[in-house]
Parts: structure tokens; C-alpha cells; sequence
């Protein structure tokens, strides 16, 4: 029995039609929605913050409230702007990310929540000032470094475009160097040993997302070996 090339174009042409809808689902809507989501929440703690304002005349509390709510204000702005790069970002260039810098990835990016529910070690308003002083500047290079990526945003390491610009004009790593800033003021208030461990496994993962993320853009990118050369990886200190 012989088939109709006809038919076998139609059935070609359906089922890239059909993949391309899965992959749109899972690199793009279904993030954005995930992280619309956490936006959402973190709308209802800004919410919280204003309502939940001091009265009175207290210059330490209402320091700390007012940075608390700069903090959350920012990280709705940077939940929000990440929300929008999963819907606009490219496809990457070459293969996907592969199961294990998946895994990292996610466990990178959500492995601070595990702090979010320790207890509050210390009530010191200098401390609790100081740590939220370093979130917002934290927060405020984040949004800056994601907003620097625009089209080329991705959690695991894939290949959608190289930028040199913006953040990444002076490291090449500054989404992980303000969530490292970010997640320090955190657990400033928080300091315990496992927060410490917590901490710990933070900054492994994400040592681990930039060897991963490096060798793919080197191995897709001619040029990034240049900009390898000239940009430091996380500290924005003069290449001689």
C-alpha cells in the first residue's frame, strides 16, 4: 500500500504544528503563569505593607517599614517583569536545556524560599534596617540585570542571545551577583545554621547554572569568548 506524499506532507505539517503549540505552552505560557502567579501574592504583601503602615512617630519603625515596603514593592516590579520576558522571549538557538541544568536551574531559583519560613533571630531595628536596605539594592540591580536581558531572559542554560549590554556590560553573571546581594539581606535577620546550609546550597546552584550557562554560550557564540575575556563573571571590578 503506497502512501500518498500528499498525506504525508499534511501529517508532517500537523504534527510541527502540533509541537510548536507544546513548546509555546512550556517555554511561555506556562512560566508566565507560574510567575504571574507569585506576582500576584506579592502584590497582596505590598497591599499589606501600605495598610499595614506605623502611626505615630517612630523614626525606626517607620525606617524599617518604609524599606520593607521598597523591598516588596520591588520585588513585585521584578516578578512582574519576569512574567512578561517568559511571554516575549526568543527561542533558543540550538538545543533546549537538558534535564539536569533544568533541575538546577529550578532548584537554584527556588531553593531561598526554604528560608522564607525560619524564625526571626534578632528584633535589632539596625539589623533589620541594614538587611533591608541590602534587599532593596539587591532587588534594584536584579530588575535592572532582567530587564538588561529583555528578549534573551531564560531560567536554565540555553542559548537565546548574547547581551554585552546594559548589566551585563559589567559582569557577565548580574542576575546571580543582585539575587546573591538580594538573598543576604534576606537571611541578614534570619541567621541561624540552617539558614546558613540554605545558603550554602544557594550559592552552589547557582555556581553551578554560570559553569553551565558559560559553556553553552562559548560553544554557540563565537564572540563570547572576547567578551569572556574583557567581563569579569560576578564582580564588577576592571579586567587589566
Amino acid at each position: 500500500m503506497l502512501i500518498s506524499p500528499v498525506a504525508t506532507a499534511e501529517t508532517t505539517s500537523r504534527g510541527a504544528r502540533v509541537s510548536s503549540v507544546i513548546r509555546l505552552l512550556f517555554d511561555r505560557a506556562l512560566p508566565a503563569v507560574l510567575f504571574g502567579l507569585i506576582a500576584m501574592a506579592q502584590g497582596a504583601r505590598v497591599v499589606d505593607a501600605v495598610q499595614g503602615w506605623p502611626s505615630g512617630i517612630d523614626l525606626a519603625a517607620s525606617s524599617i517599614h518604609l524599606l520593607t515596603f521598597t523591598h516588596r514593592l520591588l520585588a513585585l516590579l521584578f516578578l512582574a517583569l519576569i512574567t512578561l520576558l517568559f511571554l516575549v522571549r526568543r527561542t533558543p538557538k540550538g538545543r533546549r536545556a537538558r534535564p539536569l541544568p533544568m533541575v538546577v536551574a529550578l532548584l537554584g531559583t527556588f531553593s531561598t524560599f526554604l528560608a522564607v519560613g525560619q524564625p526571626i533571630t534578632t528584633q535589632d531595628w539596625r539589623i533589620l534596617a541594614a538587611a533591608d536596605l541590602v534587599m532593596v539594592g539587591g532587588l534594584a540591580f536584579t530588575v535592572y540585570a532582567a530587564a538588561s536581558l529583555r528578549y534573551c531572559f531564560g531560567l536554565a542554560a540555553e542559548a537565546r542571545g548574547l547581551v554585552t549590554t546594559g548589566a551585563y556590560r559589567l559582569v557577565r553573571h548580574p542576575l546571580y551577583l543582585g539575587e546573591l546581594v538580594t538573598v543576604i539581606g534576606m537571611l541578614l535577620p534570619l541567621l541561624a545554621p540552617a539558614t546558613v546550609a540554605i545558603f550554602a546550597v544557594f550559592c552552589l546552584l547557582q555556581a553551578a547554572r554560570a559553569i553551565l550557562e558559560e559553556r553553552v554560550m562559548a560553544s554557540t557564540f563565537a564572540e563570547y569568548a572576547a567578551y569572556r575575556r574583557r567581563t569579569p563573571a560576578l564582580l564588577p571590578w576592571p579586567r587589566p
